[in-house]
């Protein structure tokens, strides 16, 4: 059942087109000390069946030794990833990305100007400008 989800999905253009391994061979059934997260805010938006499937899992784990957390991220950080993921995975916007690189360059600026790539706005270097000044 693994290799399903870990195989390929013509659905999904961010799944791979590698081979997946045989994971139930692998597969020992020892989850001793093994630690899982599930996480809440996702779960929370999920059907009754898959919370109820997905609870009777936990305690299968649970049962058989595993640390089985429910942890909740960020409302703003999930939001972001998946605007992320559909900028991604939207084809007329991975053609402008590759067709125009110049585009990556301008996304570059703009996120140095907001300050999030350097910590530093790039506005705000003009208070250095004294300091440039008594250098020359």
């Amino acid at each position: 059942a693994l290799e399903v989800l870990a195989g390929r999905d013509d659905r999904d253009m961010t799944s791979s087109y590698l081979p997946v391994e045989e994971y139930t061979v692998k597969a020992t059934g020892e989850v001793s000390g093994v630690k899982v997260a599930v996480i809440k805010n996702i779960m929370d938006m999920a059907s009754d069946e898959l919370k109820a499937q997905t609870k009777a899992l936990m305690e299968q784990l649970r049962a058989k030794g595993a640390v089985v957390e429910e942890v909740t991220m960020n409302e703003d950080l999930l939001k972001a990833c998946l605007a992320v993921y559909f900028v991604i995975c939207n084809d007329y916007i991975r053609h402008l990305m590759f067709a125009f690189n110049e585009l990556n360059l301008v996304i570059l600026f703009v996120v140095m100007l907001l300050g999030t790539y350097t910590g530093y706005r790039l506005t705000e270097l003009k208070r250095f400008a004294p300091l440039v000044k008594k250098v020359k």
